[in-house]
Formats: structure tokens, C-alpha cells, sequence
């Protein structure tokens, strides 16, 4: 973590690239910024925190676990956006990472690609990916597929991005589980033969995936929480 002046960048009047989240007496937003030819996502967040029980129960921006979990994905050979910079002080905190140029969220990707070895290609990476961040012990708890960044001319290459809500955890299946049925209920264009890919893959890795998942899906459409 680099020790700049904080205040400095918080009070910066920067365009929001999604409408401003205000709650609890703080704020939290996305800008992009153009410099030198390049872009950058600049996230900032002011009285936004957690207790965390690895510090005693104390207050820790929650910007900070995007952070950790970049690092971590990165540790395992997993493609996210490359941090410039991150910086906290209390409870607020900045997280500057640079613009996967050429790449499109995996909704985009399925709405306009066409091409069966792209898409083919793009599975096989993606599934992989997630296996790989599952047998990991991680839960990414928001799997959607905006939340997935795909190269648009080279599909074999995958990100993953906005990991605010990821965390480790024990239970490999369990996991997966949740994960795999948040993706395919909140995504749009994929086929039956690409979920069925997907299931397969993971019947193989965690034996009795597919009744589980059956199971959470079931639930879910149903109501049940």
C-alpha cells in the first residue's frame, strides 16, 4: 500500500462512470480517467467499512478486500485488472487499476459473437478459470456476467473483475455450487450445450455437482432463500 495523500484524490471532482453509491453516512464511486494515452478505473470510497476478525473485530475500509482478492487471483494465475495504485486512511480508501483495454463483459461477448470456435474457446478458458479459483477454497459471491471480462479478439484470454464481495472459504462444491448457479441464472446468451459444458466440467472435478446444483437452482426460482 502506498502512503500518498488520500484526501487529496477523494476530493477530486472526477465523473462517475456509474451513478455515485451514497449510504450510512459515507459514498463510494467508479471514475475512468484518460492519461497519456492510456485509461484507469479509479475507485474511491469514504466511511465505507467492515469489521474484520483477523484485526479484532476492527473497522477495515471494505475497498481493501478488492484489493486483497486481486492479489490473490493473481497468485494463482488468474487474469484481473492490474493495480496502479491503492491507498486507505481510516475507513476510506482509493483503488486505482488500469482499463483492460479490448475487453468486453461476457454478456457482450455471448450478445455478438456468432462464431462457434470463439465461443468454444472462451468456454474452455472460463470454465478452467473458475475451476481453478474454486479448487482455490474461493467464493466469489457475485458472479455475474458483467463481473467476467472477456478479450474480444483474443477470447482465450479472461479477467475477472470487481472481487469486493469474493472471500475464502471451505467447502470446494459448496461453492461452486452458488457461484455456477449465480452465473448461468444471471446471464444472458448462453446456450443449453454451453451450460452443459459447464456442468459437466464440474460434475467431473466435484463428484455430485449436478444434484446440488439442480437442487440450489430450484430454490432459487422458487423463492426460497
Amino acid at each position: 500500500m502506498q502512503h500518498i495523500n488520500l484526501q487529496h484524490f477523494l476530493d477530486l471532482d472526477l465523473p462517475f462512470f456509474e451513478p455515485k453509491n451514497i449510504r450510512r453516512g459515507g459514498w463510494s464511486g467508479v471514475s475512468r480517467v484518460e492519461c497519456a494515452g492510456l485509461a484507469y478505473f479509479v475507485k474511491r470510497q469514504v466511511n465505507h467499512s467492515y469489521r474484520e476478525p483477523r484485526r479484532f473485530f476492527l473497522r477495515t475500509p471494505t475497498l481493501r478486500r478488492e484489493y486483497i482478492n486481486i492479489l490473490r487471483l493473481q497468485n494463482i494465475n488468474i487474469g484481473t485488472p492490474e493495480i496502479v495504485l491503492y491507498a486507505e486512511t481510516g475507513q476510506d480508501a482509493m483503488l486505482v487499476t488500469r482499463e483492460l483495454a479490448g475487453y468486453i463483459g461476457l454478456d457482450n461477448f455471448l450478445a455478438i459473437t456468432t462464431d462457434t470456435a470463439a465461443r468454444e474457446t472462451m468456454f474452455s478458458t472460463l470454465v478452467n478459470t473458475l475451476l481453478k479459483m474454486h479448487e482455490g477454497n474461493f467464493l466469489h459471491g457475485c458472479l455475474y456476467g458483467k463481473h467476467i471480462m472477456v478479450d474480444a479478439s483474443e477470447p482465450a484470454n479472461i479477467a475477472m473483475i470487481d472481487l469486493e464481495k469474493m472471500r475464502f472459504s471451505i467447502g470446494r462444491r459448496r461453492n461452486a455450487c452458488k457461484d455456477i448457479s449465480q452465473l448461468l441464472r444471471h446471464t444472458t446468451g448462453i446456450k443449453d450445450s454451453e451450460r452443459d459444458l459447464i456442468v459437466a466440467a464440474y460434475e467431473r472435478r466435484f463428484a455430485g455437482f449436478t444434484v446440488l446444483l439442480n437442487q440450489r437452482t430450484d430454490k432459487k426460482l422458487n423463492g426460497n432463500r
